[in-house]
């Protein structure tokens, strides 16, 4: 096996796998520093754009989450390890 090969193979098994368990616990974090700042807050403005941001950059993940699956899906390679 050549080193090429052998960096695809960890890349593909270990890497991509792990950032996306990072990524998930990254949006729940975000989720909770968001809830947590709004309930220390009392100015609604804030609040509100809190929400926004947080709002953004989870349809942010869910949409390169999907990007992902559709790559997969076109190289017919969506099996239960991908």
């Amino acid at each position: 096996m050549e080193l090429k090969e052998l960096l695809t193979t960890i890349t593909q098994t270990v890497i991509i796998p792990l950032l996306i368990a990072l990524v998930g616990y990254a949006v729940k974090w975000l989720n909770a520093k968001a809830n947590e700042i709004k309930t220390k807050t009392k100015d609604e403005t804030t609040k509100k754009y809190i929400s926004m941001l947080n709002d953004t950059i989870v349809s942010a993940v869910i949409a390169v989450n999907q990007t992902y699956v559709d790559a997969l899906k076109e190289k017919n390679a969506f099996d239960i390890e991908a």
